[in-house]
């Protein structure tokens, strides 16, 4: 036996290890600046991102390190934010811990609120917290992202069988490299194991070699885990499956029998609207059809007949505010566009500064890029198999549907369409930068690590930016927030104090900035109410509290989502405490309770 383990281990070491090295590297520094919270570790890490995607392109490290890159490579991108702190870091991942805290002694499923329907957070999370006794907190920091870093690894795989180990590397590493993944997947667990579901059913239509009686039922059941993880990423499976099965018509010579993948789909949509109709009062299924019908009844109106029209569809997170167009000339598809559809047609690039237009520069480039590539895939089509052309097909089409129907984008936002469609089309890029340069040396030199030090936020700390209410460059949380306060990246003395507010029942009598909120919205969802609006009301009295965490009093700002005091397209604005008067109500009230810089201030009329 131990013999055995020898020669395991010593194989083990010769086949495997040397190729992780430069992987583990790259997580260890991501670990390291997020728990140390020192920007030296990001800053090397970022450098070693670079380098290795370097010797990719040089041909220095071969096939063998490609999947363990890409799998530390993308986790690194997460744990580099998702670790600061002892808290949770973004905003959506605060009411999924919400539910998940309320299921720990058992799921309600009947409590109407589409959080309540998704079973990572009402399952999964308490299930790893209840048997395996991992605290909830790190299960959403550190867990989650861990299952999250397999989509670019399974994704390498299936882009791999289409076009060779390298282009499938550059295609994966370009999916991570695109900032949804850093800055918004994060606060979004639903969704990365959602789409941990669809990226497996891809690679069960594209690459597995298993007899179809086992693909089949898998198939099955990871699209219907899919739906109930998230309630997005439900309708987006069906979307993409539905229309590749029936795009596979077109085509003679499909490998995966189109009546099975028809089957597949047809019993996705029953298991989806069954439990979606009868999970939390169907409160997920209301959602999507009054989405749907919503934006029905509203496609008609003339642009600029809704002034700041509004789709909620994320429980009340995530917002994205539609600006009415300026020029009444513009064509209508361009009318009514969220900001970061302005950015994605070019109209917000002389309102930006120099580095926001480099930045644009670039993006448009990656874009123009993916158009070429899918020409490519057009005029190569017998290369590729036809389950994939259609796939690409569909998300074409769902790209083309966020850029010229007006809203549609909304649903759930710009940048979260673009990375869903990035999925199946990332490739698309790489294809097209190597039919305009020719090789994959050019393409990374002067490109995609360029793209990459804007992407990772690096240039944004680089040049000192401060101004985030309005949308110019990429930004990292990891290395910024220091400075600039996009997240709450919380205390446990602020912890203590939200607590003592929850055990003493006044958190529906207590207000709090954008960040305070979501922290006692961890224990106590949607009870406090926000600051913001109370000054707006003037609805302070007696008996109302201020819960203020220890970077809201070290800093004196209190920081609020856009349009809560004043007109804005960015995602957040941070305030004075001067200037909105909190330094008047501090000194007229009374602090009741403190723990280090946190604090309970009662105000007093």
């Amino acid at each position: 036996m131990i013999a055995l383990i020898v020669r395991f281990w010593k194989w083990g070491v010769k086949t495997y290890i040397p190729y992780m090295i430069p992987g583990f590297i790259i997580m260890a520094l991501a670990k390291a600046g997020a728990l140390l919270q020192n920007n030296i570790f990001i800053y090397v890490m970022i450098a070693g991102i670079c380098i290795v995607i370097g010797l990719v392109a040089f041909n220095k490290l071969k096939e063998p390190y490609y999947p363990h890159l890409i799998v530390s490579i993308g986790l690194a991108l997460l744990l580099q934010s998702s670790l600061l702190g002892p808290g949770l870091i973004g905003s959506d991942i605060h009411t999924e811990y919400y539910f998940y805290y309320k299921a720990l002694d058992g799921w309600d499923a009947s409590f109407s609120n589409p959080y309540n329907t998704v079973i990572g957070t009402t399952l999964i999370a308490p299930f790893l917290t209840n048997v395996f006794h991992i605290p909830g907190y790190w299960i959403y920091k550190a867990v989650f992202p861990l299952v999250g870093a397999f989509i670019p690894f399974i994704l390498y795989f299936v882009f791999r069988k289409e076009f060779g180990s390298k282009t499938a590397f550059f295609a994966a590493i370009f999916f991570v490299m695109v900032p949804t993944w850093s800055m918004e997947m994060i606060a979004l667990p639903k969704q990365i194991l959602g789409e941990l579901m669809f990226v497996t059913c891809l690679f069960l239509i594209l690459v597995s070699k298993w007899r179809l009686k086992i693909r089949i039922p898998l198939l099955i059941a990871l699209g219907s885990l899919g739906a109930m993880l998230h309630y997005v990423m439900g309708p987006v499976i069906l979307f993409f499956l539905g229309l590749c099965c029936l795009f596979l018509l077109f085509f003679k010579r499909r490998a995966f029998p189109v009546k099975w993948l028809g089957l597949v789909v047809v019993l996705l949509l029953i298991i989806s609207v069954a439990f979606y109709g009868l999970v939390a009062q169907g409160i997920s299924l209301k959602c999507i059809t009054g989405v749907s019908t919503g934006y029905i009844t509203n496609y008609g109106l003339e642009s600029g007949d809704e002034e700041g029209y509004v789709v909620e569809f994320e429980g009340g997170q995530g917002k994205e505010l539609i600006v009415g167009a300026e020029d009444a000339n513009m064509p209508r598809f361009l009318a009514n566009l969220s900001p970061l559809m302005r950015t994605a047609w070019g109209l917000d690039f002389m309102d930006v500064d120099i580095w926001g237009k480099i930045f644009r520069i670039l993006q448009y480039l990656t874009q123009i890029l993916i158009v070429v590539g899918v020409i490519c895939l057009i005029k190569e089509r017998k290369r590729y198999s036809a389950e994939y052309l259609s796939l690409c097909v569909a998300s074409v089409l769902l790209l083309g549907a966020s850029m010229f129907i007006p809203r549609f984008a909304t649903v759930i936002n710009a940048t979260r369409m673009y990375h869903i469609a990035l999925i199946i089309l990332a490739p698309a890029f790489i294809l097209g930068g190597k039919a305009l340069l020719k090789n994959f040396k050019l393409l990374t030199v002067f490109l995609i690590i360029p793209y990459f030090l804007f992407t990772s936020g690096l240039i944004f700390e680089a040049t000192q930016q401060t101004d985030i209410s309005q949308v110019n460059m990429p930004y990292s949380i990891s290395l910024s927030n220091n400075r600039v306060d996009m997240v709450g990246v919380f205390t446990e003395n602020d912890m203590v104090v939200r607590d003592w507010l929850v055990d003493n029942n006044l958190v529906e009598k207590t207000y709090a900035d954008t960040h305070g909120l979501l922290l006692l919205w961890e224990k106590n969802y949607y009870r406090a109410g926000s600051f913001a609006q109370a000054l707006c009301r003037g609805d302070f009295g007696e008996n109302k509290y201020i819960f203020l965490t220890e970077r809201n009093n070290r800093d004196e700002i209190v920081t609020f989502r856009p349009r809560e005091l004043e007109p804005t397209s960015g995602m957040r604005i941070s305030y004075s405490y001067e200037k909105i008067g909190l330094d008047k109500l501090i000194r007229e009230g009374k602090i009741i309770y403190k723990q280090g810089d946190a604090c309970v201030l009662e105000v007093v009329k």
